[in-house]
C-alpha cells in the first residue's frame, strides 16, 4: 500500500510539473525500474514524445554536465535535457525522446562501436576531487557499514566481504583517473542502424578506465547469477591489453565489492530489501559467488 501511495504522489508531481509548462498527457508510462530514480515514457496529446525522470536520489550534476558537454564536443548523440524543475520534494527532468531501441545482445561490431565511444567521451582528469572518485564513494560504504551491527544478513559472509574489501588495498596512484559514465548496461545503451546513443549519465563519476571497462562488462555479460562468457570475450578482446591486464583483474574484484557493499549498506538502513522480487533478480549472494570465482577470472583475463 505504501509502495502504491508513493508511486502515486511520484506521478502526482511529476503531472504537476508538466500542467504547469503546458505539457499535456496522453500516456504516461514508467520504462525503467531501478532502486533510485524513475523513468517514465510521455506521450503529449498532440503526440510528440519524451522521456521523463524523477529523482529519488542524488547525482553528481557537475560530473553529469561536463561529460554531456564532452559527448556534444565528439557528436556522441545523448537526450537533451529540456525542462528541470527542483522543490524541496522533487527533482524532475524532462528529456527528449530518442527513437532507437534497445538490442539484447551484441556482436563484436556492437562492442567495437561502443568501446571507440567510450574512448572518446572518457576524458582523463588531472586535478582530483577525492570525493568524486568512486574510491571515496566506495570506501564511505566500507565505513558506514562497519558502523552498522549487522543483523539481517549472515555477518560472517559480510566480515568476509569487507576484509576482501581491505586486502585488495587499491594504490590510486598507479591509475589514471578519467570522467567515466559508469553505467553501460544495456538499457542505458540505444541503437540504430550503425548509430548508438548513450542515456542515463546519473552514475557519472571520476574513476580509472578500466573501471569503466569492467563496470560495462559485468553489466553486459552477468545477469541473474549467469555469466555470458562469450559476450564477455568479445569486450576483453577489444579492451584487454598487455599493459592493463592486472589493473583490469583488480578492477574486476573491486566492482563486484563495490556492488556487494553498497546492496548490504542499503539494505541494512532499510533503503532495499535484499530479499524482495526485485533484488532477487540480482541477488547479492550470487555476486558474492562471483567473486570467489577464480577458475572464472584466470580464464578471462588469463587466456585471451
Amino acid at each position: 500500500m505504501k509502495k502504491l501511495l508513493k508511486n502515486l504522489n511520484i506521478e502526482n508531481d511529476i503531472s504537476y510539473f508538466l500542467i504547469k509548462n503546458n505539457i499535456s498527457i496522453k500516456r504516461l508510462k514508467r520504462i525503467k525500474k531501478g532502486i533510485s530514480n524513475k523513468v517514465y515514457f510521455l506521450e503529449t496529446c498532440n503526440r510528440k514524445k519524451y522521456v521523463v525522470k524523477y529523482y529519488m536520489t542524488k547525482c553528481n550534476d557537475k560530473l553529469k554536465n561536463k561529460l554531456l558537454k564532452n559527448c556534444e564536443a565528439n557528436n556522441i548523440k545523448t537526450p537533451k535535457i529540456l525542462m528541470k524543475y527542483k522543490s524541496n520534494t522533487a527533482k524532475i527532468e524532462l528529456y527528449e525522446y530518442i527513437d532507437y531501441r534497445n538490442l539484447s545482445w551484441l556482436n563484436q561490431k556492437h562492442i567495437n562501436l561502443l568501446v571507440e565511444k567510450i574512448n572518446l567521451i572518457d576524458t582523463e582528469v588531472l586535478r582530483v576531487d577525492y570525493k568524486d572518485t568512486i574510491f571515496y564513494k566506495v570506501n564511505k560504504y566500507r565505513q558506514d557499514l562497519k558502523k552498522i551491527r549487522i543483523s539481517k544478513l549472515d555477518e560472517d559472509i559480510v566480515n568476509n566481504i569487507i576484509e576482501k574489501y581491505d586486502k585488495l588495498k587499491i594504490n590510486i596512484q598507479k591509475y589514471k583517473l578519467y570522467l567515466i559514465h559508469g553505467d553501460l548496461s544495456l538499457t542505458n545503451l540505444l541503437w540504430d542502424k550503425k548509430d548508438l546513443a548513450i542515456i542515463d549519465f546519473d552514475e557519472t563519476i571520476i574513476a580509472p578506465k578500466e573501471y569503466e571497462y569492467i563496470s560495462m562488462l559485468l553489466k553486459l555479460c552477468y545477469k541473474n547469477g549467469r555469466f555470458n562468457y562469450i559476450l564477455c570475450k568479445k569486450i576483453i578482446k577489444k579492451c584487454l591489453n598487455k599493459n592493463n591486464a592486472q589493473q583490469m583483474k583488480e578492477m574486476f574484484d573491486y566492482y563486484i565489492l563495490k556492488v556487494l557493499l553498497e546492496k548490504i549498506y542499503l539494505h541494512e538502513i532499510g533503503k532495499i530489501d535484499l530479499y524482495d522480487k526485485n533484488q532477487k533478480k540480482d541477488y547479492w549472494l550470487n555476486w558474492y559467488n562471483l567473486l570467489n570465482n577464480d577458475v572464472l577470472k584466470n580464464n578471462i583475463f588469463l587466456n585471451k
